[in-house]
């Protein structure tokens, strides 16, 4: 598990989870991105698709010029077997828009939703066969 201040990246079943918080620049974007792509190598070595569990509840949002950063890193991941992703934070209009804007062009690559809880998205991430829940 990668740790930092700013995420927290580790791997359950079949699904690559981070854990994001703060406020973001550039240079934690790229930082995370590095770290992800390292971390999903084994995902993707074991060529099924993956699918990606992203707790945002402590994340502030960002500057935009992460936005291209997490727009080509989200590129990647959809190249490498990503399949659908489950993204979970309280409602928050700027963190919905920020999310919006860096990952709308995905919306016909790979499947991706929102959660208030982490519960709701675990078991939605069960159903599509990407985890066990009890």
């Amino acid at each position: 598990m990668e740790h930092s201040s700013a995420f927290q990246i580790w791997i359950e079943e079949r699904v690559l989870v981070v854990q994001i918080a703060g406020a973001w620049s550039l240079e934690t974007a790229k930082a995370f991105s590095r770290e992800l792509k390292h971390y999903s190598q084994p995902l993707i070595d074991a060529g099924q698709p993956w699918a990606h569990l992203a707790l945002l509840e402590e994340w502030q949002s960002g500057t935009s010029d992460i936005e291209p950063e997490i727009q080509r890193l989200s590129n990647w991941m959809v190249l490498n077997g990503l399949s659908c992703t489950a993204n979970v934070f309280s409602p928050d209009a700027l963190k919905s828009f920020q999310l919006s804007r860096m990952l709308e062009h995905l919306s016909v690559a790979s499947t991706r939703y929102a959660f208030d809880n982490e519960k709701s998205a675990r078991r939605w991430l069960a159903s599509r066969g990407f985890l066990h829940c009890d």
